[in-house]
């Protein structure tokens, strides 16, 4: 999973000649950080709701995704990849408890099951569609509109948030 994320920003670091060394740096600096906040979603969910916790990590996605194309030293790169990684690290398994918990009585199995159903066929489409992007317009639109579907999820997600006025659920 963490190489279907990450594949726009080892390419970026490809095209800008970084050595390997670096490029293995930047991509370890995204697989700890979506190891680490692992460790703490337990307290976060508790503290702030998983859909609170969800809706904050597409956020912090979406602004690290659309800043990865205005950098380029190796340190900021570094910085950028553990706060994506912190955003996305957190999504997988808030997606999993959220899809548990509001699928109906009984039927949790069969809406996990379309959760993964959705979730290999966007592993299949999104880099083809994005691929063919980055081949016509360069890597920075790929990076732009990943920053664009996080952030209108984000705002999906705040309005859908239980207990807000004017929400979806009212």
């Amino acid at each position: 999973m963490i190489e279907d994320q990450t594949a726009p920003l080892g390419n970026k670091l490809i095209r800008a000649h970084v050595c390997a060394a670096f490029i293995g740096l930047v991509l370890s600096a995204y697989a700890g950080a979506a190891f680490v906040v692992r460790l703490g979603m337990h307290e976060l969910a508790r503290r702030f709701s998983e859909t609170g916790v969800l809706t904050a990590s597409l956020f912090i996605a979406a602004a690290t995704y659309a800043l990865f194309p205005l950098i380029s030293g190796v340190p900021m790169l570094v910085l950028i990849a553990f706060l994506l990684g912190l955003g996305l690290g957190s999504a997988q398994p808030l997606t999993i408890m959220l899809t548990y918990h509001h699928a109906p009585p009984g039927r949790s199995g069969e809406a996990l099951g379309m959760r993964l159903t959705v979730n290999k066929i966007t592993q299949i489409a999104i880099p083809l569609v994005f691929g063919g992007i980055g081949a016509v317009f360069g890597l920075a639109p790929v990076f732009w509109a990943n920053a664009a579907f996080l952030l209108a999820g984000g705002v999906l997600s705040v309005k859908d948030r239980p207990g807000r006025s004017g929400s979806a659920n009212v």
